[in-house]
């Protein structure tokens, strides 16, 4: 169960929690557009945790892609129609 301190964001940390997150709370993006993109999700000063995680993922899901690797172009371009693609080869 989650703790109550955090259904909102942003929360506080305990200074034992900082100290054992420290690497993970310090943005290393230059440009700011990983910033800009995240603020983007957050509606104001509060927002449920929750429902901003699910915005988050959602966002992600339409916005990150990878490419198409050379293994998965051979494999689309001598694959039979009928045969349905087959991923973990």
């Amino acid at each position: 169960m989650a703790d109550p301190a955090a259904h909102s964001y942003p929360f506080a940390y305990t200074a034992g929690d900082l100290r054992d997150l420290s690497s993970l709370t310090t943005i290393m993006n230059a440009s700011g557009r990983l910033v800009a993109w995240v603020e983007g999700f957050v509606a104001g000063a509060a927002a449920d945790t929750l429902l901003l995680l699910k915005d988050l993922n959602a966002g992600i899901l339409g916005s990150v892609a990878y490419p198409i690797s050379i293994w998965d172009q051979l494999l689309a371009s001598t694959r039979n129609d009928r045969e349905p693609a087959r991923f973990g080869l």
